[in-house]
């Protein structure tokens, strides 16, 4: 196992070319599910699908800190080529993360966290399959311009972002984005451009004190996290949102329940604990909880 850990962790970060990049990231799969052939299912979460498509088998590799962690092989990959690939814990230089890149391009998720990147290969770009893409816990200060097509989710918090994404301030499919942990501070003023196919934004811890206008024309958002920030007030047009359904305002500024916040009726949970909210704001998120008036669909509410 160490042997194993060791040899893929050497191939990946060594790899000069394209020829050796796959071959290593296709030994390391095929021995890496060898392995789980043995007799070590007992040590690790296994589990195995069949689809229509072939069989396919997606494996924890719990032990194998500073290398692949999750392999996924489909019987139907011309190549036999992982389509779930993670590589965890483990200092890759940015020509390696493009070697796998552009040799991927059957990839369907591709997991970079704890890997120390200083930003994203635009090659990513190039990934045409890609569905999510986690590069959470790195040094990155910026995206890549564009980002693949077919892209619904993007996991990158906690690095060192400072604006938000170009690339989400255009059409794109991602639903799902999460920019917390990053000192953001400010949003930029053409927040109206961000895509409208988001439906849950998580910007925690990001020191944000201000919400530009723009956010409200994003008519899918369902989930909507702004919690320990510097927010003391919400723009109007949040009253927009009407397919709201969780909206977390923990830990902020607000003295008073935002107007907008009240106006938003599909809400079905929502969290202003801690805030220095005045009793007046208590009373009528008191009131509000047992009459439903503004928010006739509120499961949960929390507020102390």
């Amino acid at each position: 196992m160490l042997a194993l850990s060791c040899a893929l962790q050497d191939g990946l970060t060594y790899a000069r070319n394209e020829m050796q990049a796959r071959a290593a990231l296709r030994s390391a799969t095929e021995n890496a599910t060898a392995w789980l052939r043995d007799d070590h299912h007992d040590e690790l979460r296994f589990c195995r699908s069949f689809t229509q498509k072939g069989y396919e088998e997606r494996s924890r590799l719990s032990p194998f800190r500073g290398c692949i962690k999750y392999a996924g092989v489909s019987a139907t990959d011309e190549e036999n080529l992982p389509t779930w690939v993670v590589l965890d814990n483990i200092t890759l230089p940015c020509n390696a993360v493009a070697h796998v890149c552009r040799l991927g391009l059957s990839l369907l998720q591709l997991d970079l966290r704890n890997c120390k990147l200083q930003r994203i290969p635009d090659c990513a770009a190039q990934l045409q399959s890609l569905i999510s893409l986690n590069v959470s816990h790195n040094e990155i200060t910026t995206l890549p311009p564009d980002l693949p097509p077919t892209l619904r989710k993007l996991i990158a918090s906690e690095n060192r972002i400072n604006a938000f994404p170009e690339a989400l301030l255009k059409p794109s499919n991602v639903q799902e984005l999460s920019l917390s942990d990053n000192p953001l501070i400010q949003l930029q003023d053409d927040m109206h451009r961000i895509t409208s196919s988001i439906t849950a934004l998580h910007l925690c811890h990001t020191r944000i004190s201000n919400l530009p206008e723009g956010f409200g024309q994003c008519h899918r958002l369902e989930l909507m996290s702004l919690g320990s920030n510097h927010l003391s007030a919400l723009p109007d047009d949040l009253k927009n949102l009407q397919t709201l359904r969780q909206l977390d305002l923990r830990n902020n500024h607000f003295v008073e329940i935002p107007k907008c916040v009240e106006n938003m009726h599909g809400l079905t949970h929502i969290w202003v604990d801690p805030n220095p909210l005045s009793e007046r704001a208590k009373r009528r998120l008191h009131a509000e909880q047992l009459q439903r008036r503004n928010w006739p669909r509120l499961q949960h509410v929390v507020w102390i």
